[in-house]
């Protein structure tokens, strides 16, 4: 699934509120978990992700799209944000919560329909 070269979407719609500091350390700590053999080259591209976040309240929605050679379309809200033109860049996204180490098994197991 993380390797396909086809079109996929992860809709996250917040529960609670979740403020800037604790979303970029959330999403270093999942790269770091499951991307770690490519954490320097992906880098610069993890940081204009962060750069890109901001607080969040409770039922706002974070939604990612990869698009095969386009890239990852980074949407808050209705708000188009930016896209990471990155193979490895979606790779490493996808991995952080269907890699071998996600915020919670639950969670992974959910988005795979597992439940």
């Amino acid at each position: 699934m993380i390797n396909s070269n086809e079109v996929k979407r992860l809709v996250l719609r917040f529960v609670r509120d979740v403020d800037r500091g604790d979303i970029v350390k959330a999403w270093n700590a999942g790269f770091k978990n499951n991307a770690p053999t490519k954490l320097n080259t992906l880098r610069p591209l993890i940081d204009r992700l962060n750069a890109w976040m901001g607080d969040f309240d409770d039922g706002d929605t974070l939604t990612f799209t990869y698009v095969p050679e386009v890239g990852v379309q980074v949407d808050v809200g209705s708000a188009r944000k930016g896209v990471i033109k990155s193979d490895d860049f979606a790779r490493a996204l996808l991995a952080v919560w269907l890699g071998p180490k996600p915020p919670n098994g639950g969670l992974k197991k959910g988005l795979l329909g597992k439940h």
